[in-house]
């Protein structure tokens, strides 16, 4: 079936999301978020990108951007192609690191523009990895302040000051249903399996897994899998095929 055309908007202002392939972790440590961070303000200032906010979560992210509609393409190709070949590299895999194209939505008016920030915002709160003010790879604590990543100047017509802004991004007032969103996996979160990964194998980080020798890791997925994480969570996190954990689980 052939892809629908992206809709663009008159306004210029996108909510984009980016998702890890088979919902797979695309950051495993700092130096990841920091990468991507980057990469993120080299490309924005080279395709004349307004950063308005952002949001790094473990397997996905969240962008608000300003930007004429032309550019988003190539603005994204080139940030999606900068990093995954950093993390790649890095890690020693191949292959695709994200999820098809990026999610795209147009905003076109100032309310949707509020609710969609704070929605992108509140994403660790949403995660279970704490407050928005607490967690580090979001541009909350940027708003009125003169950094060289995000331009929060398009939110002075929308608060009048930073006590106002803080008040509405962490207010736990339901946000709109109509926000674009990464739906979320049901049951036990990643942060709890990435956990439990670590703490039975005692190792540093899922993918790790894949370099261990072929008996030792059959036998580490049975021990994980007895242990509760679900056969497609543990494919994302690790990045081991669905079907050889599936065949372990039989």
């Amino acid at each position: 079936m052939a892809r629908r055309p992206r809709r663009y908007g008159n306004s210029g202002v996108y909510h984009l999301i980016i998702r890890g392939v088979d919902r797979q972790r695309i950051f495993e440590d700092k130096a990841d978020y920091q990468f991507f961070l980057h990469a993120l303000e080299r490309y924005a200032k080279e395709q004349l990108v307004r950063v308005l906010a952002y949001c790094l979560m473990d397997n996905h992210v969240h962008l608000l951007v300003f930007i004429v509609a032309e550019n988003l393409p190539l603005f994204m190709k080139k940030l999606g192609i900068s990093y995954a070949a950093y993390f790649n590299g890095k890690y020693d895999r191949c292959g695709h690191l994200f999820q098809d194209r990026y999610k795209s939505e147009s905003i076109e008016n100032n309310g949707y523009l509020a609710r969609a920030l704070r929605y992108i915002l509140r994403n660790p709160l949403k995660a279970g990895l704490g407050s928005p003010e607490t967690y580090p790879w979001s541009s909350f604590s940027l708003y009125g302040t003169n950094n060289s990543l995000v331009d929060t100047s398009i939110f002075e017509s929308l608060w009048q000051n930073e006590e106002e802004y803080r008040r509405y991004v962490l207010d736990d007032a339901e946000e709109g249903k109509e926000i674009m969103e990464y739906e979320p996996l049901r049951g036990r979160g990643d942060a709890w399996a990435v956990q439990q990964i670590r703490e039975i194998l005692k190792i540093d980080r899922p993918t790790m897994l894949q370099e261990m020798p072929k008996v030792q890791r059959d036998e580490a997925i049975r021990l994980l899998l007895a242990s509760g994480i679900g056969i497609r969570q543990l494919s994302r996190l690790t990045g081991i095929s669905r079907s050889l954990i599936g065949r372990l689980g039989q």
